[in-house]
């Protein structure tokens, strides 16, 4: 391709300029070939005016100004020439040559103004500092300036002129940027890029480009032009700020708190990986949204963040973090803002700490303070902590009670004040003992409210710190006098522990490959006691106990990348330890390699001062629980089975302790109440009652209960404390029984000390002398009777202190209406423990009435005698008169059925409709009278063939029915008999068992519903002595309001030309329950059928 030359001049300008050159000629000669020659002078004619207007065209503005200032000329030339022809050759003349010299100002203006453009583009170029060149389209050099020459290393201009571009590139640069950049400026006009550029002495250095196409002045593509500077110290400048960013987002990343940065409207600009992890969002999804808005209390957050712009800082600013699962973590944030290179306030940076744990501890603490002291505050015993020098200084409730002492009286006071002298020596060897051997038992009497001593049984413990100290003696007195009725309630004395330390932010630190540290944060200087400058550089394990463990620590985050809670103890400069737990990973430069490791320690001494704390808890709970002479179950709530008991429950449940937890707390206390517990089931916040207690061989025990819930773990759990109260409760309903008694006696009961005076009476005593009780109290028979009965009362009682036998007597008293009575009366003397008589125990009896109603009781004997013996005899005739009158009506009753039988068959034919007719009433009525004669002899013979009782198997009777007698009706009716069970034995009449059976049994098959074949059920059962037996069906049915129809006589319930029968069948049932001393009923539904219930006799 052609090369631009210095001119500035495309090759479309050189062909511009030929073509208006060659064009004027021509012009010119055909001008004067018409003008001359031919003689024709027109407007037309003047054709050299053609390239000016062209020229006009091509060059714009200069170019228009010539061409109508000839224009112009021309036509007022051809006009004047038409008026002077004579002139017509100079002025042709003229034009011609003005024409060209025109035509060659115009374009000489042109290249002067083209000359002075290229001498101002060149002067810039050279100015510059940066390197500039122009190639052609081959890329050849055509143009450069000094800067490109030293950038390259090169000493003038004419060493490049005309080399080819790639002097500059390698191989590899040509084809992997400089290609590719110069395609897209062809495309697009303009690229700017980084490329790599070849100095003269073969060094290399990156370099900023922009390059753009350079056109002609006929707007196309000649060349390009590029602008380059040498970006090396920049290079150099990023590089450096891009290894310091990884470095500080290497640390940010190593964190294990949660860290984000945020501007002053609480938008996220950036967050750690721990953040993400905490959120369970992504940090692109992070950044850019509201801070407030991923806690569970925004508003709160919110403040948080306008706290920190306002103040310039927040510490320990609690809040808790939602995760985009919902879970939650309670956090502690610390903030401060950042600044701009100008000082002003770019944003703020966040740290959030994990609480949760120091959280949870706290509660865990703070439930253990509730659950001892709940039940310390529910112990009914006394409860105590003395100092070393025996000195009160802890008790409950329980102390204050019994002593009548106000707390300030009883803080300080010396243990052995709350004695009489004579048990002090005791006490105090006691409190010895403890000091000694680390627990003791005593019993003392306690001085109570008013200086009375009360009998205590007291057991002590040493109580011992962390270092295994003694720091005093806690124990627990018990009240042996009314241990029956101990008091309800359990409380514990609130114990003292010491609160958690907030912990500190996290030390930081980096570790390089030899083990030395490269940096650390403040709370490493601070858990060390070193200054940073003497840190940085130093071995990472020496200020460990263990350095061995320190450097394998390390070693292990090299080789596998992290650790996670590695435990070690740093020693500070003052020689005091912190245990930690490690969490490390490596860190890498921009190529992937691993150039450190960032490690973060976490403080752990106050979670393990808690965890002693707890401990100690623990044990001083545990001793006051295992000296309780109460028993102690710790219960589920939820599930009622019985999680810890104290020895003394063990002993009392009678089962070891591995058999007793696990179990529901039902299978000891309180069995007959499951499901009915006070707390959990019915709503009581506490439960004090007298219950029992079963034990593992079976028996029972009663218990003072007292039950109060507590949470535990977070857990919701029942304190049931008890004491045994069976001897007591023994001894009450043993005094209730004989209260009540005497009480409600119908006889006088008396006791009378050895003067004979009144010391009890029950109220019927008291009736027969018509005095209340307080009038009787305290005197003798002298000043409560008349003289004679009160001389022979007292002649017995004294009979009974002389001999302390028993005496009993009869004899006569008149009342206080004056009447007289008899009584029955027994003395017996009272021995005391020495065996001599102290009193004299009476029980009278009134038997005047007794004595009246003997007397008429005798006279009725008599007469009921008398009429027994003439109803025996009436029923006697009654029965032969039945038995004889139906066995002889049987044999008239057949002669007339068969004579008339036989009469009607000798008239047969001889008899019209009428007589046939009544024939047949006097043969039916025969017969069912006949039956009725049967039914009557049958229920006669109940009574007057009846059989001795025996044992009757009735399974065999209902086998032996099933087979003779009721066989045909079964066969028939397609009726099945249905025994579930064996049946037992009844003691009876085994024939008129058979005939119960039988009746009952067709009846059921008798009275079947149409279409349905009947079934008969029979079943039967033992109870009180006698056999219940029930035969049921599933026939018609009978309507309630008939159901004592059934059992009387000749009673029907249906037609008889619906069902056959007399109505005597359950008549005869009845009479032979009856006759054995049972009962007889029926229960029946119209339509689902009856069931006839019975008792007879057990066999």
């Amino acid at each position: 391709m052609n090369k631009i030359k210095i001119l500035g001049v495309g090759l479309k300008e050189r062909h511009k300029l030929f073509i208006i050159a060659v064009l004027l000629v021509i012009c010119i000669l055909l001008t004067y070939y018409f003008h001359t020659v031919l003689k024709t002078c027109t407007i037309f004619t003047h054709f050299f005016y053609i390239p000016i207007i062209l020229s006009a065209l091509w060059w714009k503005r200069e170019g228009l100004t010539v061409g109508i200032f000839l224009v112009s000329f021309l036509i007022f030339s051809h006009f004047f020439v038409l008026s002077h022809p004579e002139i017509s050759d100079i002025l042709i003349r003229s034009s011609m040559l003005m024409s060209v010299a025109l035509v060659t100002v115009v374009l000489s203006e042109s290249i002067d103004k083209t000359h002075d453009r290229l001498r101002l583009l060149s002067s810039v170029m050279e100015q510059s500092r940066e390197g500039m060149a122009v190639a052609d389209l081959d890329g050849n050099i055509i143009f450069l300036n000094d800067s490109w020459v030293r950038m390259h290393g090169y000493e003038s201009q004419g060493e490049l002129i005309g080399e080819h571009l790639s002097i500059f590139h390698n191989e590899e640069q040509m084809e992997g940027s400089v290609l590719p950049t110069i395609q897209k400026v062809m495309e697009n006009g303009f690229f700017a890029s980084e490329v790599g550029h070849i100095r003269r002495d073969g060094t290399t250095f990156p370099a900023s480009m922009n390059v753009s196409v350079l056109k002609g002045t006929d707007d196309r593509t000649v060349g390009i032009a590029g602008i380059a500077d040498d970006i090396t110290e920049r290079k150099k400048t990023e590089e450096e700020v891009l290894n310091l960013q990884r470095y500080n987002r290497g640390l940010i990343e190593a964190s294990l708190d949660p860290l984000v940065t945020f501007d002053s409207d609480g938008i996220i600009l950036d967050v750690n990986e721990a953040t993400v992890q905490a959120t369970g969002i992504s940090r692109n999804e992070l950044v850019g949204t509201r801070f407030a808005g991923h806690f569970t209390d925004p508003e709160k957050a919110h403040r948080g963040v306008m706290q920190v712009f306002e103040t310039g800082v927040a510490r320990d600013y609690e809040l808790v973090m939602r995760a985009s699962d919902g879970r939650e973590t309670i956090v502690a944030y610390n903030a401060s803002v950042y600044r701009d290179q100008h000082g002003e306030v770019a944003g703020a940076f966040a740290a959030a700490r994990d609480i949760t744990d120091r959280k949870r501890i706290e509660e865990d603490l703070a439930r253990a303070l509730k659950e001892r002291k709940g039940i310390m505050e529910a112990v009914p015993d006394i409860i105590y902590m003395l100092d070393l020098d025996g000195n009160v200084v802890r008790w409950n409730k329980m102390l204050e009670i019994v002593t009548g002492l106000s707390p300030d009286e009883l803080m300080g006071r010396h243990a052995l004040k709350f004695f009489p002298e004579e048990d002090r020596a005791d006490v105090a060897g006691a409190i010895g003992k403890v000091l000694e051997e680390g627990a003791a038992e005593v019993e003392a009497h306690l001085l109570g409210k008013d200086g009375t001593p009360v009998s205590h049984h007291f057991t002590a413990a040493l109580v011992k710190d962390e270092q295994d100290n003694p720091i005093g003696i806690t124990g627990v007195g018990r009240d042996i006098t009314e241990l029956k009725k101990a008091e309800k309630e359990i409380r514990r004395a609130a114990a003292y522990n010491r609160s958690l330390i907030e912990a500190s932010i996290d030390p930081l630190v980096t570790i390089g490959h030899d083990g030395r540290i490269t940096d650390v944060n403040r709370a490493t200087e601070k858990i060390t006691g070193r200054k940073r400058g003497e840190l940085i550089g130093s071995d990472f394990s020496d200020y460990f106990t263990e350095p061995a463990k320190a450097r394998e620590g390390y070693g292990q985050v090299f080789e596998e990348g992290y650790v996670h809670d590695y435990p070690l103890e740093i020693r500070h400069r003052d020689g005091s330890i912190t245990p930690v737990l490690y969490n490390a990973s490596v860190y890498r430069d921009e190529s992937g390699v691993v150039i450190g490791v960032f490690a973060a320690a976490r403080d752990i001494t106050e979670l393990k001062k808690a965890e002693n704390e707890i401990k100690e808890s623990q044990e001083r709970l545990k001793t006051i629980l295992d000296h309780l002479q109460t028993g102690v179950a710790i219960i589920d709530a939820e599930t009622h089975e019985i999680v810890d008991v104290n020895p003394q429950a063990v002993e009392m449940i009678g089962a070891p302790k591995e058999e007793i937890i696990g179990r529901v707390c039902h299978r000891f206390i309180c069995p007959a109440e499951e499901g009915r517990c006070p707390i959990t089931d019915l709503g009581q916040s506490i439960d004090r009652s007298e219950c029992e207690m079963l034990n593992t061989d079976g028996d029972t025990a009663s218990i003072l209960k007292t039950v109060v819930p507590v949470m535990l773990n977070d857990r919701r759990y029942l304190v049931d404390s008890f004491i045994d109260i069976t001897e007591r409760k023994k001894a009450e309903e043993s005094l209730k029984l004989y209260q009540f008694m005497v009480e409600s006696a119908h006889d006088a009961i008396f006791y009378k000390d050895t003067e004979s005076r009144y010391v009890i009476a029950n109220p019927t005593a008291l009736r027969s002398f018509g005095l209340p009780l307080e009038e009787v109290i305290g005197r003798n028979d002298t000043e409560l009777l008349p003289p004679e009965e009160a001389e022979n009362n007292i002649a017995d009682d004294h009979k009974v202190l002389e001999t302390g036998n028993l005496t009993e007597i009869h004899k006569q008293m008149t009342d206080v209406d004056g009447k007289r009575h008899h009584f029955h009366a027994i003395k017996v003397p009272h021995l005391g423990d020495n065996g001599n008589v102290i009193g004299i125990i009476g029980v009278a009896r009134d038997i005047t009435e007794l004595k009246r109603v003997e007397e008429e009781r005798k006279v009725l004997i008599r007469r009921l005698e008398d009429v027994n013996q003439k109803l025996a005899e009436s029923n006697k005739e009654l029965q032969d008169f039945a038995y004889v009158a139906s066995h002889d009506l049987r044999e008239p009753l057949r002669k007339i059925a068969s004579f008339g039988r036989l009469l009607e068959e000798s008239l047969e034919g001889k008899l019209d409709e009428d007589q046939q007719e009544n024939f047949e009433f006097m043969i039916d009525g025969a017969n069912r009278m006949q039956e009725m004669v049967n039914a009557i002899l049958s229920y006669s013979r109940v009574a007057t063939r009846a059989k001795p009782p025996e044992a009757v198997d009735l399974n065999r009777i209902i086998d032996d029915l099933k087979g003779l007698e009721l066989s045909g009706r079964l066969e028939e009716t397609a009726g099945t008999i249905v025994v579930p069970e064996p049946l037992p034995s009844v003691y009876a009449d085994p024939t008129q068992v058979r005939q119960l059976f039988q009746n009952l049994i067709g009846n059921g098959l008798k009275y079947h519903q149409q279409g349905r074949p009947p079934e008969i059920t029979i079943r039967a059962s033992e109870m009180d002595g006698m056999v219940r037996a029930e035969v049921s069906d599933n026939g018609i049915g009978i309507a309630e309001d008939r159901h004592d129809d059934v059992f009387i006589m000749f009673r029907r319930l249906h037609p008889r030309k619906d069902y056959e029968g007399t109505g005597i069948g359950l008549s005869v049932c009845k009479r032979i329950v009856d006759r054995h001393g049972g009962n007889i009923w029926i229960s029946s539904t119209p339509g689902e059928g009856s069931t006839f219930y019975f008792t007879l006799p057990k066999g």
